[in-house]
């Protein structure tokens, strides 16, 4: 019997090693899942503090978007403009040139028809002779 109770005995004790072992471990287990609670809270913390930054900083980015959109539209605009005047000058430079060309044209027509009709008049009454214009007055008298 004190065979059996040695080994009751042992059992008992070893027992108690396994349950001091497995409290031990708990104990352990409690720490670290103390430290990563301790951990997740922080993490949600600074979670909570990037989520309350997210509408600054988004509303930032949005007006440098738009001061961007502007600058770069306000660019493209003004380049533009100085196409239309340059497409403008361009366009005056040739109607003026088209002007003074049929202005010129008009003055040589006017020219060349007071040409046309008075160098032929002054060419009839200088070829004509004063003899047929003596015997025409000589008829009437």
């Amino acid at each position: 019997m004190d065979e059996h109770v040695n080994e009751n005995d042992r059992s008992l004790r070893a027992m108690a090693v396994a349950a001091k072992g497995i409290m031990s471990a708990a104990e352990n287990d409690r720490k670290a899942a103390e430290q990563a609670i301790a951990r997740l809270g922080y993490l949600e913390k600074r979670v909570e503090q990037s989520l309350q930054q997210i509408p600054t900083i988004l509303g930032a980015s949005a007006a440098q978007i738009a001061d961007s959109v502007a600058s770069k539209a306000a660019e493209h605009l003004i380049g533009k403009f100085k196409q239309a005047d340059a497409a403008a000058l361009d366009a005056a430079q040739k109607y003026q040139a088209a002007s003074d060309s049929l202005k010129r044209r008009f003055w040589l027509s006017i020219f060349a028809i007071h040409l046309g009709v008075v160098l032929p008049l002054a060419l009839l009454f200088s070829l004509r002779s004063p003899a047929p214009m003596r015997l025409r007055k000589g008829n009437e008298s």
